[in-house]
């Protein structure tokens, strides 16, 4: 609690704590070279894009889509209590929606944020104050939001996997 009213960061999004072990097991080669050094040396941190409003706790659940187009996918959806202020995020995104569910996920890392500090047409932020007005955490508005499509970690629909490495 103390640690909270200090504004400290929590163990989980300091540097890259829930990303940097799923880069390790299954990132792709230029993942690892360019994203673990900066995770290491708490250059760099990721927002998590996990959570949907319409999930609940049902992770596999969600309904932000990637579609492929080209050598991008297009993410439209919402995400919810992550703080969605770094300049990257790690997120799950349903690539097919006609798979069950545990299937049809993929996992991406998404850049929010130019060098300048703005956010990437297609992404709206917006804060959710705590009981006492603090800005804790926010929502995520992605509206034809484009990834590169080499920004996947592991394979196309099999996100799911990739997540529970990141959980676990």
């Amino acid at each position: 609690e103390a640690m909270a009213y200090a504004g400290a960061p929590n163990n989980a999004a300091v540097g890259g704590g829930l990303v940097a072990p799923v880069l390790m097991v299954i990132g792709q080669d230029w993942q690892k070279k360019e994203f673990l050094p900066q995770i290491a040396n708490a250059d760099i941190e990721f927002s998590q894009g996990f959570s949907e409003p319409n999930a609940g706790s049902d992770l596999a659940g969600l309904q932000t889509r990637a579609v492929r187009d080209g050598d991008d996918y297009v993410l439209n959806g919402q995400k919810i209590w992550g703080t969605y202020r770094n300049k990257w995020m790690h997120i799950l995104t349903r690539t097919d929606p006609e798979a069950p569910k545990h299937r049809g996920i993929s996992y991406l890392l998404a850049q929010l944020k130019d060098d300048d500090g703005n956010y990437l047409p297609g992404v709206t932020v917006r804060a959710i104050p705590d009981a006492l007005g603090r800005h804790r955490w926010d929502e995520l508005f992605m509206d034809n939001f484009r990834v590169p499509a080499r920004n996947i970690i592991g394979e196309e629909n099999r996100g799911w996997y990739a997540a529970m490495t990141t959980l676990s």
